[in-house]
């Protein structure tokens, strides 16, 4: 009789232990998502040389990352995707598979755990937004952004051709050439456009200025502007296709006695050596300061350790042969000539749009 009111109170306990544990269960407020994010600007989006347009536009989120729609990606990437209790994003492609979770930045895959850069939501027309750079990461696509064209830039693994759109690249409005004079006029200041001394640079007939800039050479060494005429005849002529890029180094070469390159002052860290090449940097900072008023953008750029005087503070450029480059791609929808050369005590460069006339057809 003892056994049995044992056991009676034994399962008695149970069922109250387990009444407690799920009326606490009960309790429990139910976690609320997060408020959904928004898009404050649309983007353009192009795939292997190819601008590709969706009913529902890739976007730049609060956060400034690119959202794409669900139903996009399923194109884009040539996936399969699916949404699950309106919630899980599952995203497959061969080997890959992908989890995703509206309101948070949580994600796996391959059974790995990981953080997105944003948070997938879903928008006011209930398309579900989820962060571009993390599926394209995994799926091994190159991603960048050029904001001249306001488009996202996509390489399929292997890709090797144009990444930016030809026929999307913008026609800038060329800039008026002023008169030429017979003296050339007195730059004012050691640096600014060459519209204020138009005479340092006159164009030929066929010749439209897109921007031009001037450095003085400020008292510079015998040696120095030697090394400085080498390196501008190097690049004057230098014509870039549509989308093409330019690279100082590539164009220049390397800077050695043997190339006519003498030995002048040059920048290591804090302190200023003799080095073979030393003042190519001001023909880089002026080309640099052209690539900014014509409205491109520096792919590379590396800034001097010193303060330099040929240039205004934040606007120099240094090159090192083997290491640091300066380079800017070409993103107008036509040829681009680099004129560049040493006139007096300046360091001249533009870039012109060059129109092919009948007689210069027959010179060549």
């Amino acid at each position: 009789m003892k056994n049995i009111n044992r056991s009676i109170l034994f399962i008695t306990i149970v069922l109250i232990l387990d009444l407690i544990i799920k009326s606490n269960c009960w309790a429990q407020p139910i976690q609320e998502m997060p408020v959904p994010d928004t898009i404050i600007k649309e983007v353009r989006l192009a795939l292997d040389g190819k601008e590709i347009t969706f009913v529902t536009p890739p976007g730049i989120n609060s956060n400034y990352r690119t959202m794409l729609s669900l139903a996009n990606t399923a194109e884009l990437f040539a996936c399969q995707t699916s949404f699950v209790d309106n919630r899980q994003i599952d995203i497959t492609k061969d080997d890959f598979y992908i989890t995703m979770f509206i309101g948070t930045t949580n994600y796996s895959f391959n059974s790995l755990s990981g953080q997105t850069d944003a948070a997938p939501f879903i928008n006011t027309n209930s398309d579900i937004l989820i962060p571009l750079r993390t599926v394209a990461d995994i799926f091994q696509y190159r991603i960048s952004y050029e904001p001249s064209l306001n488009m996202v830039i996509l390489q399929s693994p292997g890709f090797t051709g144009e990444a930016i759109p030809i026929d999307a690249l913008p026609e800038p409005t060329p800039v008026p050439v002023p008169a030429p004079v017979q003296q050339p006029v007195q730059p004012p200041g050691n640096w600014g456009l060459l519209s204020a001394a138009p005479g340092l640079m006159p164009l030929a007939p066929n010749q439209t200025l897109i921007s031009g800039y001037y450095t003085k050479l400020l008292n510079s060494p015998a040696a120095r502007t030697n090394n400085i005429i080498l390196s501008c005849a190097k690049i004057n002529g230098k014509v870039l296709n549509p989308g093409e890029l330019f690279s100082f180094n590539q164009t220049v070469g390397a800077r050695t006695p043997e190339a006519g390159y003498q030995s002048a002052a040059i920048f290591a860290g804090k302190k200023v050596i003799q080095g073979i090449g030393g003042g190519i940097c001001q023909t880089v900072s002026t080309i640099y300061n052209v690539v900014l008023e014509a409205g491109l953008s520096a792919v590379e750029r590396h800034p001097h350790s010193l303060k330099v005087a040929y240039v205004a503070p934040g606007r120099d450029a240094t090159v090192s042969w083997g290491s640091a480059d300066f380079k800017f791609r070409n993103t107008y929808n036509f040829q681009v000539k680099i004129l560049c050369k040493v006139e007096g005590d300046y360091v001249v460069v533009a870039l012109v749009k060059e129109i092919t006339t009948p007689e210069s057809s027959s010179a060549n």
